[in-house]
């Protein structure tokens, strides 16, 4: 039987120029498929989302990052520090080892001179160390975001990147301290999860509780867009009725990200906004979640819908209206 794992991911992170364009093909992207790893820098890929999305999404799906560090480029640098930042296997290149700032120093760098061979060898070797030690020697982490705005903008791009989102936002009406920044921030999550739905072999599922008809409305419109990968369930009860629960979001069974979770009274600026990849406490908001879903009321399974509950619910909020 053949094996149908895929093969590990590097990208390539360096200056675009001619003068480079050797250097990736024969120097890094050889060493990557010597070692029967593909490999890909972003200007020869197509895709319809913008660079800087794109960027992020691939550092993050990479198993390895290489980043040619020559010439000390700005963008190399901040994407380099990206990748450090999401704990990522980095690959240190540099034709100079004058081009090492003192804070990368104590890195291990390849350094090449410009001599293609030279680096296709010591980068091949690098490569394939990683390859014969895998990703379990990577310590799981945690990141903590100061503003919602930040908050936001990492779920956008991980739904962005993920094939599977089980999301559990409940609802928590009257945030009363909400940014203009805040609020964009949260239609752009909006966005993000209805490109996820639109994306073929993407899997998203919701549950939702219904404190007011604009949550209701909105969850419908998505509902009867007919999304085949879209789910969605129901708890019947409101956000003022019970005690406060936490919302959160789980991204192909691997990160948490853990987001509202006090009563609408209190500030969200108490609250602690963080994403985790700790295989044990994900599997166990994995749990939860499937449990939540599972013993909620199914609005919608792949292209099923469950008219008579919509129209039961719309004509629940119809008749609260009018008293």
């Amino acid at each position: 039987m053949k094996n149908r794992r895929p093969k590990p991911f590097a990208l390539a992170l360096m200056p675009f120029g001619k003068e480079f364009n050797n250097i990736y093909r024969s120097g890094i992207k050889a060493a990557a498929l010597h070692a029967n790893v593909d490999c890909a820098r972003i200007d020869e890929q197509i895709f319809e989302e913008d660079i800087l999305n794109r960027i992020y999404g691939q550092i993050a799906e990479a198993d390895i990052v290489i980043a040619d560090m020559t010439g000390r480029n700005p963008n190399v640098y901040y994407e380099t520090g990206y990748a450090h930042a999401l704990n990522k296997r980095v690959i240190l290149l540099t034709q100079d080892a004058e081009d090492i700032p003192f804070d990368l120093k104590h890195y291990p760098h390849v350094i090449y001179g410009g001599n293609v061979s030279k680096l296709r060898s010591q980068l091949g070797e690098r490569i394939q160390w990683y390859i014969e030690h895998p990703r379990e020697m990577v310590l799981p982490q945690e990141r903590i975001f100061q503003t919602l705005e930040d908050f936001y903008k990492y779920v956008v791009h991980r739904i962005a990147n993920s094939n599977r989102i089980d999301d559990l936002s409940w609802a928590k009406p009257d945030v009363k301290e909400q940014t203009l920044a805040d609020k964009i921030g949260y239609e752009n999550y909006l966005k993000a999860k209805e490109m996820a739905c639109q994306r073929e072999g993407v899997i998203y599922r919701e549950v939702y509780t219904f404190p007011n008809w604009r949550r209701f409305e909105r969850a419908k419109t998505l509902i009867e867009r007919k999304h085949y990968g879209y789910s969605a369930a129901y708890h019947p009860i409101t956000a003022r009725d019970t005690i406060p629960r936490m919302s959160f979001i789980i991204f192909d069974s691997k990160e948490v990200a853990v987001f509202f979770y006090l009563s609408s009274h209190t500030s969200s600026y108490r609250e602690l906004k963080l994403s985790m990849t700790y295989p044990n406490i994900v599997a166990l908001f994995q749990d939860y979640y499937d449990d939540i879903f599972g013993s909620g009321i199914i609005l919608k399974d792949a292209l099923s819908i469950n008219r008579k509950e919509l129209a039961k619910l719309e004509k629940q909020f119809h008749q609260s209206s009018e008293t």
